[in-house]
């Protein structure tokens, strides 16, 4: 386990269990319930269920710890510091201190799964963001492992448009082998029903 100081919902537990030992993954669940229920760290949990079978756990928990894990990608709120292209990575909508501030933010998180995100005027999911996955799991996946793609404050999906979530339907509508999506929120009832159909939930109660 990654985290073994903090509190685990062992029903949640048990159903990701289930899931890796019979090989029946879904290829996209919601994890949602109100802030502090220790939706992230369960995600991080189940990736390294995932990545850790048939390797090495304890490089695969340094490297989950460490954000250099080749097989997990964040998709978070960014805020957009510079006009970028349709077909530009995400990352050019920010500028450096955006990057680091970027970067502090996913440290202090993996260190304390309930520690807040906070980034200034990170107020959507950029559709860019989204293009970025499709062009990556156009790619052979790393190391024939499973790609983890990670949503954080997923509503953030429709706001203040629906494009990055309609862009995230049709991947969804088509998944690729290998290809897990784990959606965190808070607020699931700002998703999109034809995403929140489209995968299997996880509700995290007290």
């Amino acid at each position: 386990m990654l985290y073994n100081n903090f509190i685990q919902n062992k029903k949640i537990i048990n159903t990701f269990t289930s899931y890796v030992n019979n090989e029946k993954l879904p290829h996209a669940i919601i994890f949602y319930g109100s802030e502090g229920r220790g939706k992230f760290l369960h995600a991080m949990e189940l990736c390294n269920m995932i990545l850790s079978r048939n390797n090495d756990i304890g490089i695969v928990e340094k490297k989950i710890r460490t954000n250099q894990h080749e097989n997990i990608n964040y998709i978070l709120p960014l805020p957009k510091s510079k006009s970028i292209k349709k077909d530009d990575s995400a990352l050019k909508a920010l500028s450096s201190s955006d990057l680091e501030s970027i970067q502090s933010e996913l440290k202090h998180k993996l260190e304390n799964p309930y520690y807040k995100i906070s980034i200034d005027k990170a107020n959507t999911i950029l559709i860019n963001s989204i293009r970025d996955i499709k062009k990556k799991i156009s790619l052979s996946n790393i190391n024939n492992n499973w790609n983890i793609y990670i949503i954080l404050d997923a509503e953030k999906l429709c706001y203040p448009r629906a494009e990055s979530a309609n862009a995230l339907l049709k991947i969804l509508e088509e998944p690729n082998e290998n290809n897990l999506f784990i959606l965190i929120t808070s607020n699931i009832s700002q998703m999109l029903e034809t995403i929140t159909s489209r995968c299997s939930k996880q509700y995290f109660s007290k």
